[in-house]
């Protein structure tokens, strides 16, 4: 009787290793997505006075939306100036996101009880959605694999939304 363990053939270790590798990497990057999801302490003369994420931040927003259309990771964030809301969905991808803002901006464009005045501008060179709805000026655009939304006062919306902007 032999005292050695059975052998394992190489091709099963180098694919079990394969295997471990692109886990490791998949979930390395959903958490660095997750993680460096972040909303700017300042944002023109408004300070972030209230952060909303997690589950709390999916229900504001799906109940906002009356479905669930939420990807994984959302952020709200309140500033002092105002009035400002921001709010941040991280997609898997930039064209998830792109995605999102494209029905979005068909929705409100083909007419929405809730927003009007919808067109497309710029936002230091930035493509974004402008509608104005609720009281306030919205600006919505995508950057990389997220898909913001600016809510705030006219006096002030438009210089918070191109200070977001530049913040990315």
């Amino acid at each position: 009787m032999s005292d050695e363990s059975p052998k394992i053939p190489p091709l099963v270790w180098k694919s079990a290793i394969v295997v471990a590798v692109i886990a490791a990497i998949s979930v390395y990057f959903y958490f660095l997505s997750s993680a460096s999801a972040n909303l700017p302490q300042q944002l023109g003369d408004g300070q972030l006075v209230q952060l909303i994420d997690g589950e709390r931040a999916n229900e504001i927003l799906n109940r906002m939306h009356d479905k669930e259309v939420t990807p994984a990771t959302n952020l709200i964030g309140v500033y002092t100036s105002g009035n400002t809301v921001v709010y941040l969905s991280v997609y898997r991808s930039r064209r998830d996101a792109q995605k999102a803002y494209t029905k979005m901006a068909r929705s409100i464009e083909k007419g929405n009880p809730l927003f009007t005045d919808y067109r497309v501008t710029q936002l230091g060179g930035v493509e974004a959605s402008f509608c104005y709805g609720q009281e306030q000026d919205h600006y919505f655009f995508v950057y990389k694999d997220r898909l913001y939304w600016l809510a705030a006062d006219q006096p002030v919306a438009e210089k918070m939304s191109l200070a977001l902007v530049e913040s990315l």
